[in-house]
């Protein structure tokens, strides 16, 4: 039984190898999945009453026993390393999408109408890789503060505003599959 779920465990981790190379990248779930697959193989062997643990490995020696556990402690690292590594690239991502966003400001106030042209152009590139990736901005403006979206950082005086109602973000939230990567930080009405 261990060795089918270390085979499970081995398989997907051999197929999402190719993150390295940014064609595939865990999920959310997969990761949750793998971590708890990993924990439970590595729990076996402590956890339940000595008749289970007698049937759960009778037919493994210890060695073969101390083994999986190695396995399974190597690949919940890689797994962690991966999870780490997926974190500081939509960190990276995000930081590069806060530059576009500055660019993107400039090009709404420069003078010159080719560059204009050429900026807003180059935002409305990178905001369709963005969404083909499934990373979308969350909306605030116009919507009442969701504790869970937006981070308020400011509460003004505006009138014909509903209380709590966003009226200026100050720095843009983005979700990753509808899963917060980072909250919009905004002012809300009085």
């Amino acid at each position: 039984m261990t060795e089918l779920i270390i085979g499970g465990i081995r398989t997907r981790f051999e197929k999402k190898k190719q993150f390295k190379d940014f064609d595939q990248s865990f999920t959310e779930g997969e990761i949750q999945e793998l971590e708890e697959t990993v924990e439970a193989c590595l729990n076996t062997k402590d956890n339940g009453d000595e008749q289970n643990k007698i049937k759960s490995f009778s037919n493994l020696s210890e060695e073969e026993i101390n083994k999986l556990q190695q396995e399974c402690i190597s690949l919940k690292n890689n797994l962690d390393e991966k999870q780490e590594f997926n974190s500081k690239i939509l960190n990276k991502i995000i930081a590069i999408l806060d530059q576009v966003e500055e660019i993107h400001r400039y090009a709404l106030e420069v003078e010159d109408i080719t560059l204009r042209q050429y900026l807003v152009g180059i935002k409305e590139q990178i905001d369709k890789e963005i969404n083909e990736i499934e990373i979308q901005e969350i909306k605030c403006i116009g919507k009442i503060v969701d504790e869970k979206l937006h981070k308020c950082v400011q509460i003004v005086e505006s009138e014909g505003k509903l209380q709590n109602e966003i009226v200026h973000v100050t720095q843009k939230g983005y979700l990753l599959k509808g899963e917060v990567l980072r909250e919009a930080s905004v002012m809300a009405a009085k």
